[in-house]
């Protein structure tokens, strides 16, 4: 796996991590603003 392969598959991760985390935020603020 070359360097450019690796990258991508990086970004491709920090994506992924970036839209869970903001749907659990959402999720969190539903979950506080029901309580």
């Amino acid at each position: 796996m070359n360097s450019f392969e690796q990258f991508t598959l990086i970004i491709g991760l920090l994506a992924v991590l970036f839209e869970a985390i903001k749907h659990l935020k959402e999720k969190i603020k539903q979950w506080f603003s029901h309580s």
